[in-house]
């Protein structure tokens, strides 16, 4: 066990969790955030071991425990990361058994789901860029600037700071 380990003082019963398995080399426990999905879990062992690389034997037991909870599923995700650069934020080995189910909107990054979030929000970025600006208006618009007479027809007006030709300025 680690002084700070909160994965290691759950285990211990030193940390409020709401505990749904427990076996002699492990405890597995819903996610204080709520999860994923209905019903993820996390699966800890027992004793304090960094991440998924750093005891192969721990590793397989909890590896072992989270595959019993996974097998009542019909689908899941079972996952694991090592190291912040994997996006491990409790360093102590943990495995979340994630329940899936048609349409429960979690992208994961390989998937075509999560491809279709980053196509979505390029298609956004896309349409909120300007356009043009006024070195750039384009041929069927006319940009009356500041004391300029306003055209007869329809017209837009725009509250706002904008140039005087005859004094550029920053709009």
């Amino acid at each position: 066990m680690t002084a700070t380990c909160i994965f290691c003082e759950i285990a211990g019963g030193r940390a409020p969790a709401h505990v749904v398995a427990e076996w002699d080399d492990a405890i597995a426990f819903t996610p204080c955030s709520g999860g994923a999905t209905t019903g993820h879990l996390v699966v800890i062992s027992r004793t304090h071991v960094a991440d998924v690389g750093a005891d192969p034997a721990v590793t397989g037991a909890v590896m072992a425990r989270a595959a019993e909870l996974a097998a009542r599923l019909d689908a899941a995700n079972v996952i694991t990361s090592k190291g912040q650069n994997a996006t491990q934020s409790v360093f102590h080995l943990h495995v979340h058994v994630i329940p899936r189910a048609a349409g429960d909107g979690l992208p994961l990054p390989w998937t075509p789901q999560q491809q279709a979030v980053a196509r979505k929000a390029a298609i956004e970025a896309e349409a909120a860029r300007p356009r043009w600006t006024f070195g750039e208006v384009p041929a069927n618009l006319r940009l009356v600037c500041a004391r300029e007479p306003i055209p007869a027809g329809p017209s837009v007006f725009l509250a706002g700071p904008t140039p005087d030709r005859a004094v550029p300025v920053p709009s």
